[in-house]
């Protein structure tokens, strides 16, 4: 029965005599039409995916002993494996959208670069191979998922949820994950079956990756109508030494237009970075330009307002 939910006796997981009056065994039917896929525990009891819901499963006791209601409608796995549990809370991975289970409630979970991830994601593989895990070292979930024509997992879409920001890893391969709490650093595999300790070190595995290590804004539109702005200097602050930062700009004069690249540019030891850079639409990357800590403070730019019609 492919919509059955049985528990065993209580302290005794061979006993599954539902007729024995003297045990807890029992089992219950979901009303639906869907296959149960996955379940997670989580701090009210136990989320339980089918096809296309989520229902929660609640211990209340004798004589029933569980009891189960469906909390929401439209809100499957994209793959059996694709959630992440923190807290007594859970993210998982749709297939149009994000979700999060909070407090009995199960809600969609707003993702700034979801348009992306799901425009990504390989029609057959990615409901195989999709999967999810906490980081534990970070407030982190994170998911990796096979882009369009990869048989693997080779990218990932992370969420920090103290903090509610998204980011993505375009260039990590990785089939299974776990997050830290046994072991001191979350654990993953990729296709070679190395496994590999996330969050230690600055590397990745011994190769450095410098500049593959960066922050990047959306697009910034600074003035208003027509006028074309032009940035002349850039005033930083990181709190670990202007040796190890490095900005490049993306600028173009209309919102569907070619972009620009200007730069790289190394910041000064004054801070102040010298630079000719024109456009109505401008985008920001800051990299890390060495292998240790790394920051980003304040930065401020000096801009002038160049001709318009």
């Amino acid at each position: 029965n492919l919509r059955r939910v049985a528990w065993s006796d209580q302290e005794d997981y061979t006993n599954w005599d539902f007729a024995d009056p003297t045990n807890t065994a029992g089992y219950l039917d979901l009303d639906t039409q869907n296959k149960i896929t996955m379940c997670a525990s989580v701090r009210e009891g136990t989320l339980i995916w089918t096809e296309d819901e989520v229902w929660l499963m609640r211990y209340i006791g004798a004589p029933f002993i569980y009891q189960i209601e469906r909390i929401g409608f439209g809100c499957g796995l994209i793959a059996a494996k694709a959630f992440a549990t923190f807290a007594g809370r859970c993210v998982w991975m749709g297939r149009e959208s994000f979700f999060l289970y909070d407090g009995g409630t199960v809600r969609p979970l707003p993702c700034t670069v979801g348009s992306y991830v799901f425009d990504d994601v390989d029609p057959q593989t990615g409901g195989l191979w999709t999967h999810g895990s906490e980081n534990n070292i970070f407030p982190e979930a994170w998911f990796w998922y096979p882009s369009v024509g990869s048989a693997v997992p080779n990218k990932c879409v992370y969420f920090n949820y103290a903090e509610e920001w998204w980011g993505i890893t375009d260039t990590m391969t990785r089939t299974a994950a776990c997050g830290s709490g046994v072991f001191q650093f979350p654990l993953a595999s990729d296709t070679t079956n190395d496994i590999f300790q996330q969050e230690n070190g600055w590397t990745a595995a011994g190769v450095p990756i410098t500049t593959s290590r960066f922050a990047e804004t959306g697009s910034i539109n600074v003035q208003n109508g027509n006028t074309i702005s032009h940035v002349r200097q850039a005033i930083t602050d990181s709190g670990y030494g202007y040796n190890s930062t490095q900005l490049t700009f993306f600028s173009s004069y209309t919102p569907e237009g070619a972009e620009t690249t200007s730069g790289p540019y190394n910041p000064r030891v004054s801070g102040y970075t010298d630079m000719r850079v024109s456009g109505r639409d401008f985008r920001v990357k800051v990299a890390a330009t060495e292998d240790a800590e790394w920051s980003i403070g304040e930065m401020r730019l000096e801009m002038t307002a160049g001709g318009g019609r």
